[in-house]
């Protein structure tokens, strides 16, 4: 009778599904009431730091001693130890950013790969909370944003907590450069986590030239300045110049290795790679660093690319006239030619766009697709159902409980 009449009676219809709801509400309260009664607090957090962000969201309103535990900053911390240090679902699951029009403008879709990364079996928009952004990341499930169309706005992002974080404008030292200068030669970006403050921070490495002209030429740029923005402080510090200024290029690969981040760059614009710029978030040290030793007036490089490589930084020298490139990695300050890669087969171009599970390279082939070169067997899987455009950046895809508004 009930059934019948809350099918004609859509008041009755609504009170039913409020009681059965409450009705389920009661009956798992009870469920977490036995759960926490039959085991330890620890075992409790213990169990509960395997699960995934989404879960935990979740529990998270289910008491208030769960709530308690998920919010705890060591909880937060062994969830990132447990679960997102080990592979989960999303273990195989990338954001790629394509370019899609002449001006540059950014469109991000989220692949995920099937477990022997043969294929991809699920391809969707990614809705990042900035239209037309660099990404760098992950760290430890944040990624730094980098808006070239508004004035430069960054940001940090956890899309798992849906939290988006806008960074303040970058200030200048009062007289720290002549009032004339009004030009700006690049905004190189790196982002990382200070292991000894325990801090997350973003890295900017500015260039500025003197907008008098002489001729139809500029003056010299000044050497390159150094800023960084602590999440703890909330602010930005000067942190001095580099020796001179080099034509850096921006990262297109996520490489952050020992609280360093690195980047390429050249004494000569459109000139190979000269000198690798790293920063050190715990010491502050800025270092010029020569790159490996290879010839290039007999053999000169066409494509250059940092990359993480088996827990250190590396480098990726191309020869694509040979279609081939060699793997440099920098161990205890002295560089090791590791193998050479060969793609000498077929009639493609192979572009470096990313690395994953420090062995794995990611490269973009010229018909758009991408494909995996896994350094330990020497073996090329092409993943199928991915055909896009041109591939900007490419980073793996982490969920996590730290928070960017704290």
């Amino acid at each position: 009778m009930s059934l019948c009449l809350s099918a004609c009676d859509p008041k009755m219809e609504t009170i039913l599904k409020k009681r059965i709801l409450r009705e389920r509400k009661r009956s798992f309260g009870t469920l977490v009431e036995k759960f926490e009664d039959s085991f330890s607090e620890d075992l409790v957090i213990e169990i509960l730091s395997w699960l995934s962000v989404k879960n935990l969201l979740q529990f998270k309103v289910v008491c208030k001693s769960w709530y308690d535990i998920i919010e705890n900053p060591h909880f937060i911390s062994k969830h990132l130890n447990n679960y997102c240090s080990r592979n989960n679902e999303f273990d195989g699951c990338f954001i790629i950013q394509n370019t899609i029009t002449q001006a540059g403008e950014i469109d991000n879709y989220q692949l995920l790969l099937n477990d022997d990364a043969s294929r991809v079996i699920a391809d969707q928009i990614v809705d990042t909370p900035v239209s037309n952004t660099y990404m760098c990341g992950p760290c430890d499930g944040i990624y730094y944003l980098w808006c070239f169309y508004e004035e430069h706005e960054r940001f940090l992002w956890n899309p798992a907590l849906n939290e988006l974080k806008r960074l303040p404008p970058l200030i200048m030292k009062p007289n720290h450069f002549p009032s004339h200068i009004t030009l700006h030669m690049g905004d190189y970006y790196g982002f990382g986590y200070d292991s000894f403050t325990k801090d997350y921070k973003v890295i900017i490495i500015k260039g500025y030239c003197d907008s008098h002209e002489e001729g139809n030429d500029l003056t010299t740029p000044y050497p390159l300045s150094i800023f960084i923005y602590s999440l703890r402080s909330g602010c930005w510090s000067y942190m001095g110049d580099l020796s001179k200024y080099y034509y850096l290029e921006h990262n297109k690969c996520y490489v952050f290795i020992n609280d360093s981040v690195y980047w390429l760059g050249s004494n000569e614009y459109f000139q190979y790679c000269d000198v690798i710029i790293s920063f050190n978030l715990t010491t502050n040290n800025i270092e010029e660093l020569q790159p490996p030793n290879y010839d290039e007036k007999v053999e000169p490089p066409d494509n250059e690319r940092l990359v993480v490589c088996y827990e250190s930084v590396g480098l990726l020298v191309g020869y694509h006239k040979k279609k081939y490139y060699k793997m440099w990695v920098l161990n205890k300050g002295i560089w090791n030619n590791i193998c050479m890669i060969d793609l000498s087969f077929g009639a493609h171009y192979y572009r470096p766009i990313g690395h994953w599970k420090d062995n794995k390279l990611i490269f973009q082939v010229s018909g758009w697709e991408l494909c995996l070169y896994d350094l330990d067997t020497q073996e090329v899987a092409y993943l199928r159902g991915y055909f896009r455009v041109l591939c900007e950046n490419i980073c793996a895809y982490k969920e996590s409980l730290v928070s960017v508004l704290d």
